[in-house]
């Protein structure tokens, strides 16, 4: 295989509750199995992904939090390795929601510094970095937004879910007016999907109006997935034969496509 440029994806959507945790977790446990040194960064003061890892903060570790107060820290030295090779995390903690008013005493030009600087460091040993984000388009979002290279979008198949989508568009756009670039949609990936004619609907939509944007791979809705972080385990791990890890193979296999794809590969 090539060597393919680093990336910085955001796993993104304004509404809540539509899998970015989920697709973000199992994407890249995924992808590390295919050989990609892979780094998942939580940017949400919740700090589902960080538990859903299994990742409990030792006295004085630092944290996504810490590195952006503190500039003079290594990430090297707040990541922490997951089981299997090629997946690592760079965790939160609670306290990144303060972030937002440290950032109120600078510059806002100066907000996605700290987040670009940390993605330059990781990039020197992970080409590929997934960040799970925030729900909604708060200051953390839109910042993140300005530091990544690509967006990934989780996509729930219910007629909500599709302003949220809408809202991100907006969003994006809004960025690329004010600062004059903004990230691309790296892709689309349909979640929680079932066998119905509603979800059918939803999909054929989605692909109307975003075209090749939509993966086509969908996650299915299955309680193997909702149970796998009890265990602090993706899905291939926990149940490789389910039709949900068989599905996150397949997605690791379109985002590589599109990776090998993009104009700088």
């Amino acid at each position: 295989m090539k060597q393919l440029p680093p990336l910085a994806i955001a796993v993104v959507n304004e509404k809540g509750g539509v899998g970015k945790t989920t697709v973000a977790f199992n994407l890249a446990a995924a992808l590390a199995q295919r050989g990609i040194n892979t780094l998942l960064v939580d940017c949400d003061p919740r700090a589902d992904l960080t538990m859903a890892a299994g990742v409990t903060l030792g006295q004085g570790q630092p944290s996504i939090y810490d590195l952006l107060l503190d500039d003079s820290l290594s990430v090297s030295d707040a990541i922490v390795r997951l089981s299997g090779p090629n997946l690592a995390l760079l965790p939160a903690e609670r306290d990144l929601a303060a972030i937002e008013v440290v950032w109120r005493d600078m510059d806002h030009a100066q907000w996605p510094a700290g987040l670009s600087r940390i993605f330059a460091q990781a990039k020197t040993q992970y080409p590929l970095i997934l960040v799970d984000s925030p729900p909604g388009l708060s200051a953390l979002t839109a910042t993140l937004l300005r530091a990544v290279d690509r967006v990934l979008v989780p996509q729930q198949c219910s007629f909500t879910a599709l302003y949220g989508l809408r809202e991100l568009t907006v969003v994006l756009g809004e960025i690329q007016e004010v600062w004059g670039a903004a990230p691309a949609i790296f892709g689309i990936v349909v979640t929680m999907y079932r066998r119905t004619h509603h979800n059918t609907h939803i999909i054929e939509i989605l692909r109307q109006r975003f075209g090749e944007s939509v993966f086509q791979t969908t996650i299915p809705f299955t309680v193997r997935l909702q149970e796998a972080p009890e265990y602090a385990l993706p899905i291939i791990d926990y149940d490789p034969a389910n039709p949900a890890a068989e599905a996150f193979r397949q997605l690791a296999e379109e985002v590589l496509g599109r990776w090998r794809a993009s104009p700088a590969a």
